[in-house]
């Protein structure tokens, strides 16, 4: 649900982003593993699903083979590379122009 409240502030896209990058940056070596990027869109679609009342959950797998349309499995994405592909990819932008942030 954190998530949700970070995609819903009223921050810039950039400062909502480096602070998601953060949270879930675990291993603390200023990137992602695929697994964390993973999970940070799964808890931000299903945050996004309970603030507007929508009984779904993504699912795993859809999550998984969305990102691997884009990332190996060793992929190491630093915050700049991230931002370049939430810039680039279309399902990105239409997710923020959907929750109009």
């Amino acid at each position: 649900m954190f998530a949700g409240l970070i995609l819903f502030s009223d921050s810039r896209f950039e400062d909502k982003l480096t602070f998601l990058f953060d949270i879930f940056d675990f291993n603390e070596m200023n990137y992602l593993t695929i697994m964390d990027l993973e999970f940070l869109l799964i808890c931000c679609a299903n945050a996004t699903f309970k603030i507007y009342g929508i009984r779904q959950e993504i699912a795993e797998d859809t999550a998984s083979q969305f990102l691997n349309n884009y990332f190996s499995d060793e992929s190491k994405i630093d915050l700049p590379m991230l931002t370049k592909w939430c810039a680039k990819v279309r399902e990105v932008s239409e997710f923020l122009e959907f929750i109009g942030k």
